[in-house]
Order: C-alpha cells, then sequence, then structure tokens
C-alpha cells in the first residue's frame, strides 16, 4: 500500500518522480496510448452487449478457474513482489484474483489496455488501500522503465496480437533481475476448443452469431499453439528457465528471470 508520503520510483520511463500517495480511481489515471490503425480491441464489436456487460459476463465465467490457475504458481506469490504489471487487463479478473491470493499488497500494482471502456470499467479494483494505475496501451512499446518489476504476466491476449513475439520482448524488457513473467491463452488444439469452434462458425452461418460469443469466436480463431508461443520464448534473452503448464483449454508459461548476480 502506498503511504502518505510515498517516495517509489515511478515506473515510467520519463524519468525519476516520486508517484501519488494515493492514485484515485477516476479516468485521470489512463495515460493516452493511440492504438495503431487496424487494431481492433477486445470487445469493440459486440452486437446487443455492451462492454460494461462484457466484463460482468467475462468475470463470472472465468473467476473459478482463473483462481485455480493462479494457485498452481502460488509459491511465486508468497515472494517479496513489490511492483506488478497486468497487460492486456480487461475484465481484471486476473489482478483480482492475483492480489486476493498475495499475502501483502504491491506498492506499485498497473494494470494496461488498449480500450479506454474496460479501462474505465476496471476502476473499481483500483482503492485507496490498494491503488492500481491503469495505462492505456497497445503492449507494441511499453511505457514503463526497463527491469523495473518484479511480475509481469498477461492472460487472453496473446492472440490479439499479429506479432505476439514483439509483446512478449515488451513485457520482458521491463521484468527485473529476479522476477518473473507469466504467461497464459486459449490452447487452439484443444478438443474442447476444436468443438466449440465448430458450434460458434456454425452459429455464425446461420447469422445467430453476436455478442460474447461472436468475440470468442475471433479470439480463438487468432489462438496460436502453445509450441508457436514456447518457441518465440526461447529467442528472448537471459531467459533463466521456461515453466509450462495446461489447464484444460488454456496453456501457461512461466519464465524466470536470473537475478543480477548470474547474468
Amino acid at each position: 500500500m502506498l503511504g502518505e508520503s510515498s517516495n517509489l520510483i515511478d515506473p515510467f520511463s520519463a524519468g525519476p518522480r516520486s508517484i501519488p500517495s494515493r492514485v484515485s480511481p477516476s479516468p485521470s489515471v489512463c495515460r493516452e496510448g493511440d492504438a495503431p490503425d487496424g487494431h481492433t480491441p477486445p470487445g469493440s464489436d459486440f452486437e446487443g452487449i455492451t462492454k460494461e456487460q462484457f466484463v460482468r459476463q467475462s468475470w463470472d465465467r472465468r473467476v473459478a478457474y482463473a483462481d485455480r490457475r493462479v494457485q498452481k504458481w502460488q509459491h511465486l506469490w508468497n515472494g517479496n513482489i513489490r511492483s506488478v504489471l497486468d497487460v492486456g487487463i480487461g475484465s481484471g479478473v486476473m489482478t483480482e484474483i492475483m492480489r486476493r491470493r498475495m499475502p501483502s499488497s504491491p506498492s506499485i500494482w498497473v494494470g494496461s489496455d488498449v480500450d479506454r471502456e474496460i479501462l474505465s470499467l476496471c476502476r473499481k479494483y483500483s482503492t485507496a488501500e490498494n491503488p492500481v494505475l491503469l495505462v492505456r496501451n497497445d503492449a507494441k512499446s511499453l511505457p514503463f522503465r526497463p527491469l523495473f518489476f518484479d511480475l509481469v504476466f498477461s492472460e487472453g491476449s496473446i492472440h490479439h496480437f499479429e506479432n505476439p513475439e514483439q509483446m512478449a520482448r515488451e513485457m520482458w524488457a521491463v521484468v527485473k533481475p529476479g522476477g518473473w513473467l507469466v504467461l497464459w491463452d486459449f490452447s487452439r488444439s484443444h478438443w474442447k476448443v476444436r468443438l466449440f469452434r465448430v458450434y460458434l462458425e456454425l452459429l455464425e452461418r446461420v447469422h445467430l452469431l453476436r455478442g460474447l460469443r461472436k468475440a470468442t469466436l475471433e479470439s480463438i480463431r487468432r489462438s496460436r499453439e502453445a509450441s508457436e508461443v514456447q518457441t518465440l520464448l526461447r529467442r528472448l534473452p537471459n531467459v533463466g528457465g521456461i515453466e509450462f503448464k495446461h489447464d484444460r483449454t488454456q496453456f501457461a508459461f512461466l519464465l524466470a528471470k536470473p537475478s543480477a548476480s548470474t547474468l
């Protein structure tokens, strides 16, 4: 928790300065970042559903198994984690679950997303006691200091990027020595995902696909095989180790960055 006279280093790369002791949960916490032409933020084409409904439905649908995923690496969160970055915060499910599972609240918690409206809906997770700095950014060029965060994670965002390796490099660059990067996403080859895709495409053919289901089909179509993601992660510099886990319809990778003394 940030104290009344906090003198912590700002996570942004503009230069060292004190950050506010209390981050107000208001639209002013969102820093501008232009989305590139042709980039479609998740949830931008919902027929008959608002983004507020999307966030609520997404939360209800994912919170149980999101908690189960986080538990698998529970031992990591028991360490000295003072700074966290959630890339593609979306509905805020993973940020909320991670905070519940950590024994103490990190001093700095940042959530980024390309969609301004989605970010505004995530303001409820930012309180005076547990502030979350919300940043509008497309993750193609993260505006944070290199080697700053103890933990960087992203859930369900890889498939939104034409160049996932660039996204991974940006996230890896802001992980400090001794820190971790955790990535979750759809497992395109899982039989449940393949079967659900057939069902959604049938609805699409008869013009009955809309709302959250339409967004889900687009996400499945853009998803990648776990082996593809693993290959690009192995190309990152100074990777101390890669741990892989498969959980139902999603895969997950954890990358450890060696401590400064071993680099």
